[in-house]
């Protein structure tokens, strides 16, 4: 049964959602521009390609290192002011990259600055888009994380024309004008919560009926509250608690961590190394921007399907995970056969819609793992792990090339990184039917 409310709480949530939306836009299309100057950048700094790909990762790790503090003063500070000043801090970062000198002080204008700013702003418009929506948060955040796809889609051949005409340094000075639309998006958040009765409200909500089958994690999250007792009787306790480290004692929140991990590395890898990649195998630069356009129409279409699927529960979260990591785990091994336009658009046209379905998804796991209270907490731990993870993302792809002159094993590796997903949610999923058999405990001890 659907019900639809009119509350001022509907109005800012299509806000938030629009800020999220354009949030992911200026990310996206900045790491995938990046990945573009890549070649360009290692040949002007005179390096290897490990070390730039590392340091436009290294901006990818800052940026989820942030989100651990950024979950704290988000609950403290008005999220509006938050997304302001990071933001800027974004802007000035990327212009200031683009007066570099040397490779390190391009790594810690990336770095420090910019990927702090992306850390902060990400996390806090994620958090206010869960407490604006509840039962249509898939949908909400299909739509949000579609941005990422436009970014893909309209920032590479935009990349590519302003290195073209204005050399590196005058293309990564307009991105970095570009991200001040951050601000924008910070102008959009409201200047406080919604109010626990409105919270995790939008307009129109699909009231639980009893003929709707439940998802399985829904039971174990909501079984699983803040330990009791000891907990509170221990400063060590109070500490765990107000950090919420707690977490990483619950199973399904452990596959989450990792699920969440694997499928970054691979977008990271990818957004890195795949226009290089694309040219070293004999396409042209004109023919890899197409490719990455290609791929970000695939991700859209992606996010934007699988929202409605998942909400009426037509096929459940996990299953959703496992098909489009699986999927883009047989892409990557396959990279060898990708040597002609058709097989490689065909490629790229799947790998897109597999990577936007497991990218959007992975919050909406962890939301239903963790549940909203948690979830700031949760999303920094999580970005935290993921953090350690990019850093590989950058590094041993790149490695892997200057090692063999070839990116056929980096990809083939990348693509080992994707097949554990299923791997992993097929082991909870028989961890959870004997827990709920009595002969297991998805609590660690």
């Amino acid at each position: 049964m659907t019900t639809c409310r009119t509350s001022s709480n509907g109005g800012r949530a299509y806000l938030v959602l629009l800020a999220m939306h354009v949030a992911y836009i200026l990310f996206a299309g900045t790491s995938k521009g990046l990945g573009v100057l890549l070649p360009t950048l290692k040949e002007y700094f005179d390096t290897h390609t490990w070390l730039v790909g590392s340091i436009i990762s290294f901006m990818m790790t800052i940026m989820d290192l942030s989100s651990l503090p950024a979950g704290v003063l988000s609950r403290r500070f008005p999220s509006r002011y938050i997304v302001v000043i990071s933001g800027t801090s974004v802007a000035v970062g990327l212009c200031l990259a683009s007066f570099a000198q040397t490779v390190f002080q391009f790594g810690a204008c990336l770095g420090v600055l910019s990927g702090a700013g992306y850390g902060f702003t990400i996390i806090t418009i994620e958090i206010e888009l869960a407490r604006h929506f509840s039962r249509k948060y898939a949908c909400a955040n299909g739509i949000a994380t579609a941005g990422s796809s436009v970014g893909l889609f309209v920032m590479t051949p935009l990349v590519q024309y302003l290195l073209d005409e204005y050399y590196w340094r005058g293309a990564l000075f307009i991105v970095g004008g570009l991200s001040l639309n951050m601000v924008v998006c910070g102008c959009l958040l409201p200047l406080h919560p919604p109010s626990s009765e409105d919270e995790g409200k939008d307009e129109c909500q699909t009231e639980p009926s009893s003929s709707e089958p439940q998802d399985d994690l829904e039971s174990v999250a909501d079984e699983d509250q803040e330990s009791p007792g000891n907990l509170r009787r221990s400063g060590y306790g109070r500490l765990a608690k107000a950090s919420g480290v707690t977490v990483f004692k619950e199973f399904p929140f452990f596959v989450s961590v990792t699920i969440t991990s694997c499928i970054r590395f691979v977008f990271s890898a990818w957004t890195i190394y795949f226009v290089p990649h694309a040219v070293d195998v004999g396409f042209t630069k004109i023919q890899a921007a197409l490719f990455v356009t290609i791929t970000a129409v695939g991700n859209l279409v992606g996010k934007a399907c699988h929202g409605p699927i998942v909400d009426r529960r037509l096929v459940t979260r996990r299953v959703m995970i496992g098909l489009s990591t699986a999927v883009t785990a047989v892409i990557f091994l396959l990279d060898s056969w990708m040597a002609t336009p058709a097989v490689m658009i065909t490629a790229c046209l799947v790998n897109g819609v597999a990577l936007g379905v497991a990218g959007s998804m992975i919050q909406v796991f962890l939301r239903k793992v963790v549940g909203v209270e948690r979830l700031a907490k949760s999303l920094g731990w999580t970005n935290v792990i993921s953090a350690v993870v990019r850093i590989g993302a950058g590094f041993f792809p790149g490695w892997i090339y200057d090692q063999t002159m070839s990116y056929y094993l980096s990809f083939v590796m990348i693509g080992c990184v994707s097949a554990m997903c299923p791997i992993l949610l097929i082991v909870e999923f028989f961890a959870y039917q004997r827990y709920r058999q009595g002969k297991y405990d998805l609590s660690f001890k």
